[in-house]
């Protein structure tokens, strides 16, 4: 609606239009509407009388638009005392390839298979009589002008200059050629901008006058005789302003407007026609309309579909002020109204929704179940077709340092039911299936084995994390059957996506080392650092605090094991310079309590040795001992995340989320002897210990 107007009429008319759009006009807004019709009546509007005698008329279709044109043209030539020049286009057979790449997104079909490859006189003149809508691109074949003629440019012929498609102009002059057959063509025509949205200055041009060059279109003709022909048609893209499709409107702003409604097929085209208005006293109907069309109320799918447009924007206001909760997510619509409705209520609707669509009992508003879409792998000879399609592609491996936020199709995983070979797989007892989907690589690898430490610490507290608590509560129903570790999984990643949109989008890669930091967030530090000179010439800077688990590489030097890792107990040299003595400054690190998890990120270090136990030492003196549970794996060729699990027994487990249909599967019955640093050619990224009971 553009209408800003406070007068009586502006506000009855912005109701009429408000239930318009939900095709619930009352009785009094259809009689308000009848005062808009064009009559002889003295002081009410008139199609004869200025602004509307000379405003582009909407319509509903292409031939209405042709014919006004038409008709406009003579008029105004009569008015103006000029003679219409008539130039004709220049037309071709065009090949498929050569209409592919047209800009037009029309699919064409065929009525009756043309033989014709090349246009003869008379077959040029047969397509010169064809109105301009015959052509698919409306790109018309005889264009009758005079200087001052209102036109209408009908594409971006240049955005910086204002030359843009629906920009209004009058002919300002011309420049002509002779065609393939002899007739007269335009080269160029000049045309004065009307209202442009700012002044445009050529040399040695008037201001606000453009030049407008031929330009070459291909597309289908439909003829006479229901036979389609693709041509290449050379002409200026421009038509006579005196009408246009309410399809063409849409966007603009009319300061008047003149509507044909009984040339539009139902409530939207009405609703799109007479929402172009800046004001009521500035719009004119030109005949009397069926309201039928815009009574009697919207269709069951269509109410159901405003209501949800207006859950979604009260949900995206919630949403921007941070006043939704976490377990309102979704990757796709539905599943974000169900979520939102969960908090909110089944029934819920927003106070402003329009009474034409609120629910009532007998019509009450029920979530659709949809079936979530399948997910399938492309085999090479597909996927490098749709590769080739693609041009410019910026999509790249994404690194472990900084995580890509480009979707990426892996052409080179394996299928999953190749990979699957069921038979003597030994399947890990506690766990649940978990298989990929949408790149949750790095989602699939952490989960198994925070589902197995939790099972094996299930009297833990878990109070020290912010973020963890609710993956517990989803473990909870994945371990009782309520929902599937699939769905837990993807819970997190909706919450997560929608916390962290950039560095975390859903169905994009992410790095598993920051996946850990988020998943295993501290509401108070878990590591202070302090750094300070033997000398005192600084004071020591307020500590850093490390509020998430994975634990920094706390030595002066990489550390050859995890174990010696965490067996620094005093303050480390470091390669920092107090700015007074240029002495070595002094990092401490002080270890504050012992959480459930703790994380060693080894993507520089992936030779180093695992340990099965390490031992954790507190500011306090207090020490912990700490048991392996996971190992995390990447590997660059197959841009893929792998993770084994240690059970309780020290059982070792493999889990591929692409392979055993989403199982672990039984690798070894001992770690005795086991090289921890690679699997099946992928190296180390982090390790993952529980604590000891």
């Amino acid at each position: 609606m553009r209408m800003s107007g406070e007068s009586i009429q502006d506000r009855s008319y912005r109701i009429a239009l408000e239930n318009m759009r939900y095709k619930a006009c009352t009785p009094a807004d259809i009689r308000f509407l009848n005062t808009l019709i064009s009559t002889n009546i003295p002081n009410r509007p008139s199609a004869k009388l200025e602004p509307w005698r000379s405003a582009p008329i909407i319509v509903g279709e292409n031939k209405y638009k042709d014919e006004i044109n038409r008709l406009g043209t003579l008029r105004f030539a009569s008015e103006t005392k000029q003679k219409l020049h008539r130039f004709y286009s220049d037309d071709t057979i065009a090949t498929i390839a050569t209409t592919a790449t047209s800009n037009t997104t029309k699919k064409v079909g065929y009525n009756k298979k043309s033989l014709i490859n090349t246009i003869s006189e008379e077959l040029q003149k047969m397509l010169w009589e064809l109105p301009t809508s015959s052509y698919d691109l409306n790109c018309p074949a005889i264009l009758d002008l005079c200087l001052g003629l209102p036109v209408i440019i009908r594409h971006n012929f240049a955005t910086e200059l204002s030359i843009t498609k629906g920009q209004k102009g009058t002919v300002y002059a011309w420049h002509t050629g002779q065609g393939n057959f002899g007739q007269q063509i335009i080269e160029t025509l000049f045309v004065l901008l009307d209202d442009p949205p700012t002044d445009v200055k050529l040399e040695d041009l008037p201001l606000n006058v453009v030049p407008i060059s031929r330009r070459k279109t291909s597309g289908y003709v439909a003829l006479p005789d229901d036979t389609k022909i693709c041509i290449t048609r050379s002409q200026v893209d421009i038509l006579p302003g005196f009408a246009m499709t309410a399809h063409a409107s849409q966007g603009q702003s009319l300061t008047s407007n003149a509507v044909d409604l009984n040339t539009l097929n139902d409530h939207h085209g009405w609703y799109t026609a007479l929402s172009r208005s800046r004001s009521a006293n500035q719009t004119l109907i030109l005949q009397g309309f069926d309201s039928s069309k815009i009574t009697g109320g919207a269709s069951g799918a269509l109410r159901r579909e405003y209501r949800e447009l207006e859950l979604l924007d009260e949900l995206t206001s919630l949403r921007f002020a941070n006043k939704l909760p976490s377990s309102v997510c979704g990757s796709t619509r539905k599943l974000l109204i169900e979520t939102f409705l969960q908090w909110k209520g089944a029934q819920y609707l927003p106070s402003n929704i329009h009474c034409s669509i609120k629910s009532t009992p007998n019509d009450p508003y029920i979530i659709e179940q949809e079936p979530l879409p399948a997910w399938t792998t492309m085999d090479k000879k597909k996927f490098q077709a749709l590769k080739e399609s693609v041009v410019d592609s910026k999509q790249h491996i994404p690194s472990l340092e900084g995580n890509s936020t480009l979707p990426f199709v892996r052409s080179n995983k394996r299928d999953i039911d190749h990979l699957c070979n069921s038979k003597d797989i030994l399947v890990m007892p506690p766990s649940k299936k978990l298989f990929w989907s949408e790149n949750s690589c790095a989602f699939d690898a952490v989960f198994p084995i925070l589902y197995q430490g939790w099972l094996e610490l299930d009297e833990s507290s878990y109070d020290c994390y912010s973020i963890l608590t609710a993956v517990i509560d989803d473990f909870v129903k994945v371990k009782s059957n309520m929902i599937s570790f699939n769905q837990a999984r993807d819970s997190y990643r909706q919450a997560l996506a929608l916390r962290n949109p950039r560095q975390f989008t859903f169905g994009a890669y992410c790095s598993v080392t920051e996946l850990l930091q988020d998943i295993l967030h501290t509401n108070t530090p878990f590591i202070k650092c302090t750094l300070w000179c033997e000398l005192n010439h600084n004071p020591r800077r307020q500590p850093h605090a490390i509020k998430h688990c994975n634990i920094p590489e706390i030595r002066e030097t990489l550390s050859s094991s995890t174990a010696e890792w965490l067996s620094v107990n005093s303050p480390t040299i470091w390669s920092n310079v107090c700015h007074v003595c240029q002495g070595t400054l002094i990092k401490e690190y002080n270890i504050q309590f012992a959480p459930p998890f703790i994380v060693f990120p080894c993507e520089s270090t992936p030779e180093m040795h695992i340990d099965e136990n390490v031992v954790m030492k507190l500011d306090s003196g207090t020490v912990y001992r700490y048991t392996l549970k996971g190992v995390i794996y990447y590997s660059p060729f197959r841009q893929h995340f792998i993770s084994r699990i240690i059970s309780s027994q020290g059982l070792v487990y493999q889990h591929d989320g692409m392979a055993n249909r989403g199982d672990p599967a039984l690798e070894c019955g001992s770690l005795h002897n086991m090289n921890l640093n690679t699997c099946q050619g992928a190296t180390l990224t982090c390790v993952i210990y529980i604590l000891s009971a």
